[in-house]
This record gives C-alpha cells, structure tokens and sequence, in this order.
C-alpha cells in the first residue's frame, strides 16, 4: 500500500507478475555527428535525408507531407537555393506495429 502524506496517496500501478512483458518496439538509428562548420553541417543533413529516404526494413513509410522552402544566404540575399523539407514522416514497424511520427 502506498504511503499516505497530508491525506493523499501515491497512484498504484496493478500488475501481474505471472504475465510476460510484451516486446517493445526499438529503433535503432546511428547518432549524428557533432556539427561545427558548414561542411560538416552539409554532412549531417545529407546524413539525416539518406536516413529519411531509406529506412531500415522492417519499417515502411505510410504518410509523408512536404513543402518547398527557400533558404537565402544570410550575408547575400541573392544567392538562395530551394529544399523540400520534409515537414512530416509517419513509419510503421511490420514486426510490432509501432509507428514512429516525426514533425519538423
């Protein structure tokens, strides 16, 4: 029983010890390296998008919304480039059913 304190108790969780613990979905993904200047930035991204667009198999890809942003250079406006990001990616575990959602 949990201890009572100014007249309220802890919340009790019931559990039965004879029933197994049921798989959790794990995601095993590489850690990103440590960025410090643009190349290694540039790494990183391409690192993050090749992850995006191919992930490990037993997830499969179920809704991907994106959009167009253009990024300007910040010592020149003149010079910009258009990214489609990706501003949200929903995967679904074939072996579980787990989802992972992801949002920008």
């Amino acid at each position: 029983m949990a201890t009572r304190t100014n007249g309220s108790a802890a919340p009790v969780c019931p559990t039965v010890r004879s029933q197994a613990i049921p798989p959790q979905p794990s995601v095993k993904r590489p850690g990103l390296p440590r960025v410090y200047d643009l190349p290694s930035v540039i790494n990183t991204l391409n690192q993050i998008i090749y992850m995006l667009n191919n992930p490990p198999d037993n997830f499969q890809e179920v809704q991907r919304v994106t959009e167009v942003v253009r990024v300007f250079n910040p010592n020149d406006n003149q010079q910009w480039v258009d990214v489609e990001r990706i501003n949200y990616l929903k995967l679904t575990d074939k072996d579980t059913g787990g989802q992972i959602n992801w949002e920008y």
